[in-house]
C-alpha cells in the first residue's frame, strides 16, 4: 500500500533526532575537539567532508536482486546531511559497480581505495569475498549485508545479519516440516558463491527435520526454464522447493508447476521479499513465501521515520519494506555509527576500535533485538520471520511461528 508523503519539515526533524542519536552514542568526549583541527587526515577525511564508497553489482548476474540498494543508502546519508552530517562532516557517497563478479568486486575495491581516496566502505553485493582480504590487510572500515561465510572472518567488516555461516539453523526445516513436506529440491544461482553457501545452509537445516534433498539444482538465469525446473522437481517427487537464489526464479517454478497440474507442499525462499513480486506473479504464487530476519508488518516509531526518510530522500524507491532496501539503510545508518564513535578526527583505525565498541546497536530501532557489535562477528540470527503470499496475490502475511499464534518468529531450536 502507498505511503503518504510526510512534511519536510516533519522529516527533517526525525532526521535530525536520528544524527543526533548517532552522534551522542559514542563514549568518547569530543567536546574540546574541532572538525578539522586534527592533528593528521585520514584518507577521505577533510574539514567538512568524509568521502565513502558504495559497492553494488550495478549490472551481471545478481544485479536485479540489489536495483534499490543504492537509493536506500544514499538515503540514509541524505537524512544525515540534512541534519548537519556527523562531526560536523557532510559525507559523499561515491559508487562503484562490481560487476556482480569476485574478481570486479576487488577491482571497484581497490579504485575506491586506491584511487578515489574513499575513508571507508558500504557493499552491498553478494560477492564480497573479492575484496575483503584486501580491505582487511588495509584495515578500511566495511559495512554490508553479510551474505558470504567470508564476513565472518575479518574484523574491519561489519553487518546487522550474517547469513551463512558455519552454523545451519534448523528454523528453515521446521517451517517446512510444518507442511508436511518430506522430499526437498533446493535451488542455488549457480555463479554466485553467496547462493552456494546459502543452499548448503537450506540442505543442513531440511536434514536436520528429516527432510531428505533429493535434488540440488544450479540455476542460471537464461540457461534453465521455470517449465524445466518444474519438470526437474516432478520427477525428483520433491514435495518441498527451498531456493538461495531470487525469489522470482522459485516464483516462476511454482507457477510453472501450477500450470502444469502439480503442487507443492512448501514453496519459500532465503532472498527477495519485495512488492514486485506481487505484481509480476499475483495470485498464481499464493502460499510462497520468503524469509526474513525482520517483521516488515510491525509499526513503530522506528518504521514511520525509515519510511518518512524513504519517501523523501529515495521516492523513486516503490517498496521501502523491500529486504535489500531496508538491510542497505541499516548498514549504511551502521557506517554513520561508526564514524561516530571515531570521533571528530576520525581514522580508519578509530572507527573499526570504536565500532567494536558499541555494545547495543539497534539501527535506530529498526532492529527488534540490538546487537552487540564486539561479539557478533559471524553469528547467525537464530530466528526468521516467513512472509507468505497471501491467496488474493495481493499482499505478504507473517507465517505464525513454531511456538504458537502468539509467537510469530520461527526460531532455531
Amino acid at each position: 500500500m502507498p505511503i503518504r508523503p510526510v512534511r519536510r519539515h516533519l522529516l527533517l526533524a526525525m532526521a535530525a533526532l536520528l544524527s543526533a542519536t548517532i552522534s551522542c552514542a559514542c563514549s568518547v568526549d569530543h567536546s574540546s575537539t574541532e572538525a578539522g583541527k586534527c592533528p593528521g587526515v585520514a584518507p577521505g577525511v577533510t574539514a567538512d567532508e568524509v568521502k565513502v564508497g558504495l559497492i553494488v553489482p550495478n549490472t551481471g548476474p545478481i544485479a536485479p536482486a540489489f536495483t534499490s540498494a543504492r537509493a536506500a543508502v544514499q538515503a540514509r546519508i541524505s537524512a544525515a546531511n540534512a541534519a548537519g552530517g556527523i562531526n560536523g562532516r557532510r559525507i559523499v557517497l561515491t559508487v562503484q559497480d562490481d560487476g556482480s563478479t569476485a574478481a570486479g568486486n576487488l577491482v571497484a575495491a581497490r579504485d575506491l581505495i586506491d584511487h578515489q581516496d574513499v575513508f571507508g566502505l558500504i557493499e552491498m553485493t553478494a560477492v564480497a569475498t573479492g575484496s575483503a582480504q584486501f580491505l582487511d590487510t588495509a584495515d578500511v572500515p566495511v559495512t554490508g549485508v553479510a551474505t558470504e561465510a567470508e564476513w565472518a572472518r575479518h574484523r574491519n567488516m561489519f553487518s546487522a545479519s550474517y547469513r551463512y555461516v558455519d552454523q545451519p539453523t534448523t528454523a528453515f526445516g521446521q517451517f517446512a516440516a510444518r507442511s508436511g513436506g518430506t522430499r526437498a529440491m533446493v535451488i542455488r544461482e549457480g555463479a554466485n558463491q553467496a547462493s552456494t553457501e546459502g543452499g548448503d545452509q537450506l540442505s543442513a537445516s531440511l536434514a536436520s527435520q528429516n527432510i531428505s534433498v533429493v535434488s540440488t539444482i544450479d540455476h542460471t538465469t537464461g540457461f534453465l526454464s521455470a517449465d524445466q525446473i518444474a519438470a526437474i522437481a516432478k520427477a525428483a517427487r520433491a514435495d518441498v522447493l527451498a531456493s538461495s537464489g531470487a525469489a522470482d526464479v522459485l516464483a516462476a517454478a511454482v507457477q510453472a508447476i501450477r500450470n502444469n497440474g502439480g503442487e507443492v507442499k512448501s514453496a519459500f525462499s532465503l532472498f527477495g521479499y519485495d512488492a514486485g513480486l506481487l505484481h509480476d506473479f499475483g495470485q498464481s504464487i499464493a502460499g510462497v513465501t520468503i524469509a526474513l530476519g525482520f517483521n516488515p508488518t510491525a509499526q513503530s516509531a522506528a518504521q514511520t521515520a525509515y519510511r518518512a526518510t524513504m519517501n523523501s530522500f529515495a521516492p523513486e524507491v516503490n517498496d521501502p519494506d523491500g529486504a535489500i532496501q531496508r538491510e542497505a539503510y541499516t548498514e549504511a545508518d551502521m557506517f554513520l555509527r561508526g564514524l561516530a564513535a571515531a570521533g571528530p578526527c576520525p581514522t580508519r583505525s578509530s572507527f573499526v576500535t570504536g565500532l567494536r565498541q558499541v555494545h547495543d546497536y539497534d539501527a535506530g530501532g529498526l532492529l527488534a533485538d540490538p546487537i552487540d557489535l564486539a561479539t557478533n562477528i559471524g553469528t547467525i540470527s537464530r530466528c526468521r520471520y516467513f512472509l507468505r503470499v497471501a491467496r488474493s496475490g495481493q499482499s505478504f502475511e507473517v507465517v505464525p511461528g513454531g511456538g504458537g499464534r502468539d509467537r510469530l518468529e520461527w526460531c532455531d531450536t
